[in-house]
């Protein structure tokens, strides 16, 4: 995946062409195929992520190293908001190194279509915990709303009323 000062990339992927070769330390109980993706993080620099996974009851990991050994696990999530929906959400700082972001489902049941949406800011956090839209107070979103949807002041999608 390609970072930068304010990156955004969103990457739709199928993990029924991908094989279990690890265990995400936040479900020890999963053998669904994952998928995996690498991204560098250049010397000298830092940046904060916000990494989302939907589509289906997903598991997201972020490893540091090696992305067959589950113990380097930087981060790891089973069901976040948001995206809600059994949708996964990680999200902190990284330094310096390669990582990897693996897709995996919630159980062996689980897998298929999803879509993957990493936002990647040099030297800011993104600020999403519990915000579908609205700022993330790093200049970017954290999400817009469906058409026929507004954001409201708690940083949630709700129908519009001025739409007929």
């Amino acid at each position: 995946l390609e970072t930068g000062e304010h990156k955004e990339v969103v990457v739709n992927g199928d993990t029924s062409e991908g094989i279990h070769v690890v265990t995400p330390t936040c479900n020890a109980q999963t053998a669904s195929p994952e998928l995996f993706y690498v991204f560098t993080v250049p010397r000298g620099k830092s940046y904060g992520y916000d990494i989302r996974t939907t589509d289906y009851d997903t598991v997201v990991m972020l490893m540091k190293g090696d992305c067959l050994d589950a113990s380097n696990s930087v981060n790891c999530n089973d069901d976040g908001t948001p995206p809600g929906d059994l949708g996964s959400r990680i999200q902190g700082v990284v330094t310096e190194g390669d990582y990897y972001i693996m897709v995996d489902g919630y159980s062996s049941a689980d897998f298929g279509p999803f879509t993957l949406r990493a936002v990647f800011v040099n030297g800011c956090t993104p600020q999403c915990d519990g915000n579908f839209c609205g700022d993330d107070g790093c200049g970017g979103m954290c999400g817009t709303c469906e058409g026929g949807e507004m954001c409201a002041t708690d940083n949630r999608c709700y129908p519009d009323p001025c739409t007929p």
